[in-house]
């Protein structure tokens, strides 16, 4: 398969994907008939998982690792933007401190370290909605998103770019999430 016609069923796919995900369970639900909404949660997230471990393994076998970090850095700034993190963001006028300060309430005291230029930051969970509550590792292409999330962040914060480098991530069954911030 040619990664141009790759990425063009990428795209239709991920476009499907949005609509049903717009349409949630109950459009899933709708298709199960008498089965409980347990059940059609449940379901539905099993076929959000599937369809994202699918994607994520095409995306491993037809993608060279500059494509797969541009489809995925992609895909995490539109995140950052869909989620209002960027107006969360811009809303601390540039104060880098004040804005890790706030980040510190949401992932705890000494996950958010500043040194110079350098900002790390850990997770002890996995924040993204869509598979927080998967147990296994996922293929290692799905956490670049994090990367383009975390850039669109600390851009929009600073009015700056930044580098990002994704040190080890929960989903790729490493204990933590490390996520280093280089203010430039």
């Amino acid at each position: 398969m040619k990664r141009k016609d790759f990425l063009k069923g990428t795209c239709g796919l991920t476009a499907l994907f949005g609509s049903w995900m717009a349409g949630g369970t109950a459009a899933f639900g709708q298709e199960q008939g008498a089965a409980t909404d347990s059940k059609k949660a449940e379901a539905f997230k099993k076929n959000v998982h599937g369809y994202l471990n699918s994607l994520m393994d095409s995306m491993d076998k037809n993608l060279s690792e500059g494509e797969k970090t541009a489809v995925q850095e992609a895909n995490g700034r539109a995140c950052a933007a869909r989620g209002g993190s960027l107006d969360w963001a811009k809303s601390f006028g540039g104060d880098v401190d004040k804005f890790l300060a706030e980040m510190r309430k949401h992932i705890g005291e000494t996950n958010a370290v500043r040194e110079g230029r350098t900002i790390r930051l850990t997770y002890d969970k996995c924040f993204c909605p869509l598979v927080a509550e998967l147990k296994e590792p996922l293929s290692p292409t799905y956490c670049l998103c994090t990367q383009g999330w975390t850039k669109t962040v600390y851009e929009a914060l600073t009015g700056k770019p930044v580098r990002v480098a994704l040190r080890s991530s929960i989903k790729r069954g490493d204990p933590k999430c490390l996520i280093e911030v280089e203010l430039v």
